[in-house]
């Protein structure tokens, strides 16, 4: 309800809030300083300089996730859990926590993400209408998940699959030279690396322990 200026301003104080929260949060399940966590999010400057610019929310993401992992290494399955469900459904960054639970054998933290995300999906179609969600996981999801929604071969866009495709898929315009001309290569690499990355610290993990920060920490930088 307030004008669009007024509201990129509350948005940007938020976020100073959520910035400081969560390095607050860090600081207690590290046993460090909170200064130098933030010490060592503004070495991301960039990316925190794009997120205040254009009022985007990866710090309200940071701080989601940051709550999620303190409410399961504090036994608190159910709520982490849907934390974790609630920040899949505004990007996928948790997702891979459904595979994680299951691993775990983590009922309740699975059943606290499963709640979120439905409870979510049903004010997302009754918000935006079953036409739009649908148009959504047909077509923009599909698109995303391949990174083809900006440049797909973009050397700046850090990411495995623009990596892959620059270096094995030839393109035209965008890509005349690849390293190898390749594509099935490529089609056959880009899932499997993606999932041996999120697959092999799960087989690393005990099945039958609670959730551990190292753990943690390491399943989240797989992810990322």
């Amino acid at each position: 309800g307030l004008p669009p200026q007024r509201a990129k301003q509350v948005w940007l104080a938020l976020n100073v809030v959520f910035l400081g929260v969560a390095a607050v949060l860090l600081a207690r399940l590290m046993s460090g300083a909170a200064c130098t966590i933030l010490l060592l999010a503004l070495a991301g400057y960039p990316s925190l300089d794009a997120n205040f610019l254009l009022g985007q929310y990866y710090v309200f993401l940071l701080f989601g996730l940051t709550v999620g992992v303190w409410l399961l290494l504090r036994g608190r399955a159910f709520g982490g859990g849907f934390v974790m469900g609630a920040i899949c459904m505004l990007k996928l960054y948790s997702a891979p926590f459904l595979l994680y639970f299951l691993w775990k054998r983590q009922w309740r933290a699975l059943a606290g993400m499963l709640t979120a995300c439905a409870g979510l999906a049903a004010l997302a179609v009754g918000w935006f209408g079953l036409k739009a969600n649908l148009f959504y996981l047909t077509y923009v999801f599909p698109r995303a998940s391949e990174n083809a929604i900006l440049d797909p071969y973009h050397p700046a866009i850090g990411t495995l699959t623009n990596l892959l495709r620059r270096s094995l898929v030839p393109e035209p315009e965008l890509n005349p030279h690849p390293w190898f001309d390749a594509p099935a290569v490529f089609f056959f690499l880009r899932p499997l690396l993606t999932l041996l990355i999120l697959v092999l610290p799960l087989l690393t993990m005990r099945r039958d322990k609670q959730p551990d920060r190292r753990e943690l920490a390491w399943f989240l930088n797989a992810i990322l």
